[in-house]
């Protein structure tokens, strides 16, 4: 599959292709690297994940803020659980291999939540002491451990998982039958298995032996080893995967799934891709899975083979909430499945996450966005390899709702719904949609490969930094200015423009003024600085030129063999941002009554229409669905001679939103009219 570059979403062109002065060109932002901004204002959970409106998990994780330390790396877990879900109760045992990373560790903090009651601690069949503290198990070791020294316990522990967040432990039945599935992310590991839980610190493999009730089947991480008749009507499901995982990767997915599978091959070898499905929804998930082979071949094009060739991709319907990128097999809400293909969406989400979270994992949670802002944005770069450049430029705008609180980079990790938020996830895609825009596709794309194949962090961990060098290795650019107002600012800039036209025949001189402000003001406010594409039009003739606006007031001047009677901004919308308009092109003259093609066109949340008058009229605006009923109709009042921008926001005449579609516009004055197009895409 290839991503090209397309006339209808090109890049930002750097070199100018008109004759240009400006008045304070240039003011490149001196600023510290990443400085942590100020306060979090942010409630709206992005689409897939909900949670209640308020939830601050400091009530649930108070170790989270000030636990004990835990200097010592994990290498190896093994969980054997016997999962009952007539009483709603797990037991069973973790095994828990490492070393001291400490010169004298004399004990263990483990996480586990307290309502997991703990019966013994062993090492070597010897049992140990332990104490809990603060939602841990404190095991003390038979004898201080040196710096490297290697140890083996193994937690025996039994309880009811209690249900947090997202859903970290979820009983559930339908019709009499159980239904029971596990999403960790981010704290919630510890609720259900005892665990170092820290993003940072992967084990080397995870093998999990469950036992279920013989009529269901217990899906996890990894390749099936086998599955073993248990006394008393049971079986065990032992799962293997021998790939580093953070402990919020490990999953269990129990229900009376029917199994089918497909193969992915790449380069002469083959991968199993295992779908675990609830009876009643399989005729629509063959379906709805049906495209997932071949996301598999175009995020492997982009960003490296599947990282975890050697296991499977699986995929595991639950009844209820998140989907989630559980390492290897996907956890997806039944709601996704229709046969519709409305959840395809969620499918490529969660599949781009194995690359970006799976594979490489944040090292701290602040930096969330390298997961939730990367996955999203390859929402985008699906739709726009199978469906083209509009679909592209469609997704991208569906997400903007046309403002975010708070910074992309999270400064308040126990706040889910801060972690979560639109901000995280929709305005980290923007960012590297302007990214991809400032550096072209080529260096862009270069770019995210690189960062996905760098062996320093493939595998393991990364931080922001980590992807802001790679991208400044690759394009030989100083991209600070760049990372730091779009990740550590609240806000977007607000482009208040007028422009008019001089001259009465070749070179014309077009003067543009902008006046730059930020849509959520906040201390120490500094203005963007952003390269802005000028499209200059009037008739059949076109010109582009970029700019870079970067001062709170900022005045270009251009030179054209023709007169424009249009200037758009950022036509092919790059960058995240808001304009008003306040007036122009007062000495052009329209040639008689005239209306304009949309802009944006499909739009999402509100579409610009320019039209010009001869004389001084009340203009009526009617818009028209394809069956030729009337849906919006509006008596704009007298204006002098010019050109005028009517905005409108895809609703009805009574203020209610219209379906996606196709509708038509028509402007009149009394004496003329015109009409046009437009598509509205929600």
């Amino acid at each position: 599959m290839k991503f090209s570059q397309k006339s209808g979403h090109k890049p930002i062109d750097l070199m100018n292709p008109l004759k240009l002065t400006a008045s304070n060109v240039g003011f490149l932002i001196s600023i510290a690297m990443f400085f942590w901004s100020a306060a979090i204002a942010q409630v709206t959970v992005h689409g897939d994940k909900s949670l209640p409106h308020d939830l601050d998990l400091r009530k649930y994780f108070p170790q989270k803020i000030n636990r004990l330390a835990q200097p010592y790396d994990v290498t190896f877990y093994h969980l054997k659980l016997d999962v009952r879900p007539d009483v709603q109760q797990i037991a069973g045992s973790v095994q828990i291999d490492g070393f001291s990373q400490a010169a004298n560790l004399r004990d263990l903090a483990i996480d586990l939540y307290d309502n997991m009651i703990v019966d013994s601690v062993t090492a070597k069949d010897v049992s140990l002491q332990f104490s809990r503290v603060v939602q841990q198990v404190v095991v003390q070791l038979p004898q201080a451990l040196s710096a490297r020294e290697r140890f083996s316990i193994t937690v025996h522990y039994r309880g009811n998982p209690q249900r947090i967040g997202f859903g970290s432990f979820n009983w559930t039945e339908t019709n009499g039958t159980p239904r029971i599935w596990t999403l960790s992310e981010p704290y919630g590991s510890p609720t259900w298995w005892p665990c170092k839980d820290d993003p940072a610190d992967k084990a080397d493999s995870v093998f999990l032996d469950i036992t279920v009730p013989e009529n269901l089947v217990a899906a996890s991480n990894g390749s099936l080893v086998r599955a073993d008749i248990a006394p008393n009507q049971r079986k065990t499901w032992v799962w293997k995967t021998r790939y580093p995982i953070s402990t919020y990767l490990v999953v269990l997915a129990i229900a009376d799934y029917t199994r089918y599978s497909d193969t992915y091959f790449s380069g002469g070898a083959e991968m199993p891709v295992e779908y675990f499905v609830y009876p009643e929804l399989l005729d629509a998930a063959q379906i709805d899975f049906a495209p997932t082979i071949d996301m598999l071949s175009a995020f492997s094009a982009l960003f490296g083979e599947y990282p975890f060739f050697s296991e499977k991709y699986g995929m595991a319907s639950v009844t209820s909430g998140a989907s989630m990128e559980h390492q290897t097999l996907t956890t997806l809400a039944a709601r996704h499945i229709n046969g519709a293909h409305t959840g395809e969406w969620a499918i490529a989400h969660e599949l781009a996450h194995h690359w970006f979270g799976d594979l490489i994992t944040l090292k701290n949670w602040p930096d969330i966005w390298l997961h939730e802002g990367f996955a999203s944005y390859c929402e985008a770069l699906w739709e726009e390899s199978v469906r083209g450049d509009s679909a592209y430029v469609s997704a991208m705008r569906n997400m903007d709702p046309g403002s975010f609180s708070g910074t992309v980079v999270v400064t308040d990790t126990v706040n889910l719904p801060v972690m979560f938020s639109a901000t995280v996830y929709r305005k980290g895609a923007w960012v590297l949609h302007m990214l991809r825009g400032v550096l072209g596709d080529a260096v862009f794309f270069d770019a995210l490969n690189a960062f996905a194949t760098d062996p320093r962090w493939q595998f393991g961990n990364a931080t922001t930094l980590d992807f802001v060098r790679t991208c400044e290795q690759i394009s030989g650019k100083d991209l600070t200015w760049f990372f730091e107002q779009w990740l550590f600012r609240v806000g977007r800039p607000v482009y208040d423009y007028h422009w008019d036209v001089s001259g009465d025949a070749a070179p014309y001189q077009t003067t543009l003024r902008i006046d730059q402000m930020n849509s959520q003001p906040y201390e120490n406010n500094l203005p963007y600085r952003m390269p802005l594409q000028v499209r200059l039009s009037a008739g059949n003739e076109t010109q582009t030129v970029t700019i870079w606006d970067s001062l709170p007031e900022q005045q270009f001047v251009f030179e054209t063999d023709f007169s424009p009677a249009n200037l758009e901004i950022d036509p092919d919308n790059w960058v995240l941002k808001r304009l008003i308009f306040n007036g122009g092109n007062i000495s052009s003259i329209p040639r008689g009554f005239e209306i304009a093609q949309n802009f944006p066109n499909p739009f999402n949340g509100t579409t610009t229409i320019r039209y010009g008058i001869l004389r001084r009229t009340a203009v009526t605006v009617t818009i028209f669905n394809v069956r030729g009923q009337q849906v919006f109709a509006q008596n704009l009042p007298p204006q002098v001679v010019g050109f005028y921008d009517f905005i409108w926001d895809g609703k009805d005449s009574n203020g209610r939103d219209l379906p996606s579609g196709v509708y038509y516009y028509q402007f009149s004055d009394g004496n003329s009219s015109a009409a046009k197009k437009l598509v509205l895409v929600r």
